[in-house]
């Protein structure tokens, strides 16, 4: 049996109750029902007042974020798709100059760390100074 899927449409004063799991109407069977709901009224919880023991108690417990879990995978297709991206920047007319200025700026640095160029260009399996090297020479023919 089919659960009833219904959808309310919530406003200031009404909500309208449409039930969705009814058949389809047809020529000779009479249209869906819908009805109006009035909201209940809202109804005020009177705060006690507090005992000079209870603020401790009632403070929040400080929350504690996990750290997400980043599996080799994961790391390796972010490497990918990092250099992949800055790389099509630099063909990509739209993108600033500072943009590829940065870029280049990053491509020429022989920096190692989880997302320099060399690293991400490893991941990729290139050897990074010879990329570099294609790189400098696509860009200079672009620039010419």
């Amino acid at each position: 049996m089919a659960a009833k899927r219904r959808i309310r449409v919530l406003r200031e004063e009404v909500q309208l109750s449409l039930d969705l799991s009814a058949p389809a109407p047809d020529e000779r069977s009479s249209p869906p029902s819908a009805r109006v709901v009035p909201f209940p009224t809202p109804v005020a919880v009177p705060e006690e007042p507090a005992t000079p023991k209870e603020p401790e108690a009632r403070q929040a417990a400080p929350l504690v974020e996990e750290k997400p879990f980043w599996s080799e995978q994961d790391i390796r297709e972010l490497r990918e798709g990092l250099l992949h991206h800055t790389l099509h920047q630099l063909g990509d007319p739209r993108v600033t100059e500072a943009t590829k200025a940065e870029i280049r700026q990053w491509v020429a640095s022989d920096e190692v760390g989880p997302f320099s160029f060399a690293v991400c260009a490893g991941a990729c399996g290139y050897d990074h100074e010879d990329l570099r090297e294609r790189l400098h020479g696509l860009l200079d023919l672009i620039q010419s």
